[in-house]
């Protein structure tokens, strides 16, 4: 089972998110909401997520959360991906940006392997 790591402010698209890919059965969907840094990275070394999924309007921007990610020593397995609304893209942690168009598009890059090309 995948375990995936909805990372939101508390906003709509990222309660969205979560109620989509929980849709799915092969995936374990956790929300949380940013309070403190020591409080994420405990619930990041507790919950060992395989994605880790960001809202454009996270709390925490992409680029700290990869040097938390980095301390951490986490697995390759890592994915992180970054839903931009505006433009219906998700950027990825190995830099590749994909289009979107329905809601599921997000499960099958969730369940895509390898993670780089």
């Amino acid at each position: 089972m995948t375990r995936v790591l909805v990372f939101d402010g508390g906003t709509l698209l990222g309660d969205g998110l979560a109620s989509i890919l929980a849709g799915d059965a092969a995936l374990h969907v956790d929300s949380i909401v940013y309070v403190d840094m020591a409080t994420l990275l405990n619930t990041l070394q507790e919950r060992r997520p395989d994605v880790i999924i960001l809202t454009e309007e996270s709390p925490l921007d992409a680029i700290r959360l990869l040097d938390l990610v980095e301390v951490m020593h986490t697995t390759e397995r890592l994915r992180i991906m970054l839903i931009r609304y505006g433009d219906n893209t998700i950027d990825l942690y190995d830099k590749r940006q994909v289009m979107i168009s329905q809601g599921y598009d997000v499960i099958d890059l969730i369940h895509s392997r390898p993670f780089t090309d």
